[in-house]
């Protein structure tokens, strides 16, 4: 039989998660291991390693078809295959069945919204029901995937301990690495408004995410604000709302690097890549005054702490801005991420 890591990672297919997945793979060490990495049938990845196997999993999509992966048919595969499994790694916060006991298991846990008590979503609404699903019935498939041999992986210290609270999990055994932060070398976007104030916010449109709040910020604004964002489609009546719907990384970069400020209103994040990507590049940013936040951004001059919901004080900041302004960029070198993770996997796999 062969001897591999096993990764499940079969829901990762966009957004930040997919990030997430991208920068897994590639931080893969080379060394003695091999790495079996399951993904989705709509995700291409081929890495550069030579110790590590990309499998591409079809029909997993539907949640009851991803449980179904996780409990019974990633097993069977491996079994099929004659692969013996060394460790267990999720990157997708809740765990997967392998028939062999006392085996390591990494659990990668990157969704607050379980870890909240302060929201609540309503199962009958369409669009909430998801978000429903994931704060009352998610948690019930994490409790499930933790056990005494399981090793919890977060991205912020907030996030470490709301898990601690959440699950009664030891804090001894949940660990904090970042994500890593590589700026890319893009050119600044061409195709902004220069005669006003141009605004981003690449998020997707759950409710959460907060729309709403600038929408109406910007409505009373004063100044000749213009945003821009990667959500599908612009509800808020609002002329000075821009969709640019799904774009590559490096576009966001591009925008990054010719817009004047970012916003980020979002009440409930696990990290908020976006914050440490514009802050990386000394963009100005308002951002919703909240732990994730105050900790992503954690000596960086050049960010506004606001309310999430104060829509005048939101105004107030956005009004605040100077077209063309940067600030030094934040450091986030000391910070614990992939390598300093793969470190503790290896040594605790021995």
């Amino acid at each position: 039989m062969q001897d591999a890591i096993i990764v499940n990672a079969t829901s990762l297919n966009e957004s930040g998660a997919l990030i997430v997945l991208n920068q897994f793979v590639s931080h893969i060490p080379e060394n003695r291991y091999q790495w079996l990495v399951f993904v989705s049938e709509r995700i291409l990845i081929t890495p550069r390693q030579y110790n590590v196997r990309i499998e591409q999993i079809a029909g997993v999509k539907s949640m009851l078809n991803r449980f179904l992966w996780d409990i019974y048919g990633l097993n069977k595969w491996i079994k099929r295959k004659s692969i013996n499994p060394i460790a267990c790694i999720s990157l997708q916060n809740t765990g997967f069945r392998v028939n062999k006991k006392n085996i390591h298991k990494f659990l990668y846990f990157h969704q607050s919204l379980s870890l909240s008590s302060d929201y609540q979503w309503n199962p009958f609404d369409k669009e909430q029901r998801i978000l429903w699903f994931y704060k009352c019935i998610y948690p019930l498939f994490v409790r499930l995937s933790l056990t005494k041999n399981t090793h919890v992986f977060v991205q912020l210290d907030f996030i470490k301990h709301g898990f601690a609270k959440k699950y009664k999990y030891p804090l001894k055994d949940i660990h904090t690495f970042s994500p890593a932060v590589l700026p890319i070398d893009a050119e600044p976007a061409s195709d902004l408004d220069v005669s006003r104030l141009n605004l981003f916010y690449p998020a997707t449109d759950y409710q959460y995410k907060n729309h709403a709040t600038l929408f109406q910020a910007i409505k009373i604004a004063d100044k000749n604000v213009k945003l821009y964002l990667t959500a599908v489609e612009n509800d808020s009546g609002c002329k000075n709302v821009h969709c640019l719907n799904t774009i590559p990384h490096p576009q966001i970069y591009s925008i990054y690097k010719a817009c004047d400020a970012l916003v980020f209103p979002s009440y409930m994040e696990s990290y908020g890549l976006p914050l440490i990507e514009a802050a990386m590049i000394g963009l100005p940013i308002i951002a919703a005054d909240l732990p994730y936040a105050r900790e992503v951004l954690e000596g960086y001059d050049g960010v506004q702490f606001v309310q999430y919901d104060a829509v005048q004080k939101w105004k107030e900041a956005i009004e605040s801005l100077q077209k063309g302004q940067r600030y030094k960029p934040i450091d986030i070198s000391q910070r614990q991420s992939w390598k300093e993770m793969f470190e503790y996997i290896e040594n605790t796999i021995g």
